[in-house]
């Protein structure tokens, strides 16, 4: 009930971090797309910031390995929702005591009920950009 009730301004986007914080319609990207979320190295998502993610979509370089199907499904909701993302330049979200910046509890194992060692269907469409399309 807790983490329910955390979120983050996003203001410039460079104060929440893309990956863990609850940025997203008041959700982190573990909770929105947990497939995807554990494609990224643990380094990667306590340092990507949203602003940094979002220029030029730098997000998809974080993720690694070979994409099951659900990992794809994961990536095009992520695509989809981040579309419509407007942060505001120069402008920092107030300091706040809602903003939790930690590891969700219980996501180390977050992909093991992604159909691991399933490879996926898609050969092709133009959302998925050249480097994850390789990985197929």
């Amino acid at each position: 009930m807790f983490q329910a009730s955390i979120y983050v301004d996003l203001g410039d986007g460079n104060t929440a971090f893309f990956w863990t914080d609850r940025w997203l319609n008041g959700k982190s990207l573990a909770d929105v797309a947990p497939c995807l979320y554990a494609t990224v190295g643990p380094r990667i998502r306590q340092k990507r910031t949203v602003a940094q993610a979002l220029h030029g979509d730098l997000w998809i370089t974080d993720i690694s390995g070979a994409l099951t199907v659900q990992d794809i499904l994961d990536y095009l909701l992520v695509w989809d929702m981040t579309r419509t993302i407007q942060l505001v330049v120069g402008q920092n979200p107030p300091a706040s005591s809602d903003r939790q910046h930690e590891e969700p509890g219980g996501r180390r194992g977050a992909g093991s009920h992604c159909f691991l060692g399933q490879r996926p269907a898609i050969r092709h469409t133009s959302k998925i950009p050249e480097n994850i399309r390789r990985a197929t």
